[in-house]
């Protein structure tokens, strides 16, 4: 992800902008192209980006892209120590209910994060 995209989900998230100007300004409708922040997060986590992490959850949670597509990237990244996102993984999780992801679910119970 660049800058400017970014910057313009942080200010959709913030309700500096209207989801009209951002849907006009970004490259995709996240909300039909549910597969695009899955793609993202799959390359967020490939590089170890912690802040494309955050930043996708966001717009994950705005667009209320989360599906049952989503549990095995979710379950690799909540398990990862470099970046700051457990809880809102976990919130993610317990939404979809995946009995695929209890074991990373235990394991990141169990873990000892810096922070």
């Amino acid at each position: 992800m660049n800058i400017k995209e970014k910057d313009l989900i942080i200010d959709f998230a913030l309700k500096k902008i209207t989801k009209e100007d951002f849907l006009s300004t970004y490259s995709v409708n996240p909300a039909i192209e549910k597969q695009h922040v899955l793609q993202l997060l799959e390359k967020a986590y490939q590089e170890k980006n912690a802040d494309d992490v955050d930043i996708l959850l966001v717009l994950g949670f705005l667009f209320d892209v989360f599906s049952k597509d989503y549990i095995d990237i979710l379950c690799k990244l909540i398990v990862e120590d470099w970046h700051y996102k457990h809880e809102d993984i976990a919130l993610v999780l317990q939404k979809l209910k995946s009995p695929e992801s209890i074991d990373a679910l235990y394991k990141t119970a169990l873990a000892k994060f810096e922070y």
